[in-house]
């Protein structure tokens, strides 16, 4: 059952979670989804714990409920956490390495790599994710694979996704109550973005706009790394507003 990965989104809309299984060439089939509307969220955070937990609780039932008539016992006991949220930002960082006998190796390589994941978040900080991005060598950039070039002082620029601690701390909560553990925080847009992108893409340049219903992120990509993120507190409830407003009519109609 190792091959069997279970993702939780608490939307401002909807909670879903889905069950992929592993496939040849490390693609995920998704073998069952179930979402169902969340209560307590606002703009993709918790306002109300009993409420999101309850949310958890409805879409776990409903998931197993699915599994359990395909013939599938599973109790998902862990997942992912796929977040969003204005509180998530980006921030360039580089590490540096100076070069032995002038030509790059693995020791230059591990060194700066090191350095480069060393960038110190505040207290109420989370890491989520650390997009490495191009070598530079002296002053040569662009570089993927500096391995064997000569030089003398090798950096590499990485982007580093964090998220507001306390925001992920309440989504554990909510989890742990209704028994389901959180293996490890992941942001919404770049996971769309892998999804959907292909390596020409990227490389050739791409924008990746996640509309969700309280906030929309956004992930840029140029010369086949990740060079921006974020997320910006629009979304489509906003739209909502807009037509109910220009017609004057409520926002359920």
């Amino acid at each position: 059952m190792n091959n069997i990965y279970a993702a939780l989104e608490i939307g401002t809309t909807r909670t879903v979670l889905a069950i992929g299984e592993s496939e040849n060439g490390g693609r995920l089939k998704v073998t069952s989804f179930a979402e169902i509307p969340s209560t307590g969220i606002r703009k993709s955070q918790i306002l109300d714990i009993n409420q999101a937990t309850q949310s958890i609780r409805s879409v776990l039932q409903q998931i197993e409920r699915k599994q359990d008539e395909a013939g599938a016992k599973i109790t998902v006991g862990n997942a992912f956490l796929v977040v969003s949220g204005q509180h998530i930002k980006a921030d360039s960082f580089s590490g540096l390495a100076q070069v032995e006998n002038s030509r790059v190796g693995d020791e230059e390589i591990n060194e700066v790599r090191r350095a480069a994941q060393a960038m110190t978040l505040p207290k109420d900080r989370e890491p989520l994710d650390i997009i490495e991005q191009d070598y530079v060598l002296d002053n040569l950039g662009g570089i993927t694979t500096p391995k064997g070039m000569s030089g003398r002082v090798l950096r590499l620029n990485t982007l580093h996704i964090h998220a507001d601690s306390n925001r992920i701390q309440d989504a554990r909560t909510a989890a742990d109550a209704a028994h389901l553990e959180i293996r490890e925080p992941l942001f919404a847009t770049t996971c769309a973005a892998d999804a959907v992108l292909e390596d020409y893409e990227k490389k050739n340049g791409a924008l990746v706009l996640d509309l969700g219903g309280g906030s929309t992120g956004y992930a840029v990509y140029s010369d086949g790394y990740l060079v921006s993120s974020g997320v910006i507190g629009v979304g489509g409830d906003h739209i909502t507003n807009d037509i109910a407003h220009a017609f004057q009519t409520t926002n359920a109609q």
